[in-house]
């Protein structure tokens, strides 16, 4: 009767050592880190067994008695991981455009009519595209040596330089108003706005 009570005593104390021993050994170690999060909650689960070889007996008067305690703790949980993340992006765009705006200018048209001076005047006719803030006309001998040059002005006579048909009125002498001898004339029509120059010519005959 003593023995069983020893045996279960036995039992019992190791029952309490190896639950014990199995939570200290198998209780999760909470970690803590801002990001990402771990939370785990096992269930820690121990069955031991307890086996005693060989089974007690007596021999004459000596006894004789081995015990072995074996136990197998099962842990089960299911962790949660929680990971927060803030992505923030700017984008900041820039588009410049650069728009050129390029004024050209034109003669339309640049005669003299008649082409011989004979003994009268001469209309000289010219067609311009667009206004000008520059314009001359002025006549060359053949051996290019000018002999008139027309006095025209923005500020004294702005309608020759406006866009459209204009014409201009030459009696046939040269600035010092000498009639001119027989031979062949070029007058020449010359434009300009800003950096744009553009130049026309027709000729005419002295009989």
């Amino acid at each position: 009767m003593n023995r069983i009570r020893f045996f279960a005593a036995l039992f019992l104390l190791g029952l309490s050592v190896s639950s014990a021993i199995a939570e200290d050994i198998f209780r999760p170690t909470e970690s803590r880190s801002p990001t990402p999060t771990v939370t785990w909650s096992p269930t820690v689960t121990s069955t031991p067994t307890l086996t005693i070889t060989p089974t007690p007996s007596e021999t004459g008067t000596e006894v004789w008695m081995g015990a072995s305690l074996t136990a197998t703790p099962t842990a089960t949980g299911t962790p949660t991981v929680t990971i927060t993340a803030t992505s923030t992006a700017t984008v900041t765009s820039t588009v410049t455009s650069t728009v050129t705006v390029t004024s050209t200018i034109g003669i339309g048209a640049f005669q003299v009519d008649p082409k011989t001076l004979a003994g009268g005047p001469v209309t000289v006719h010219w067609n311009l595209t667009s206004p000008v803030d520059r314009l001359n006309v002025k006549v060359f001998t053949s051996s290019f040596r000018m002999l008139k040059r027309f006095p025209l002005n923005l500020k004294a006579m702005p309608d020759y330089f406006k866009a459209g048909d204009h014409d201009l009125i030459w009696d046939g002498l040269d600035d010092r108003g000498r009639h001119l001898v027989p031979g062949r004339y070029y007058l020449f029509l010359t434009i300009g706005k800003g950096k744009l120059k553009l130049s026309a010519e027709d000729q005419v005959d002295q009989p």
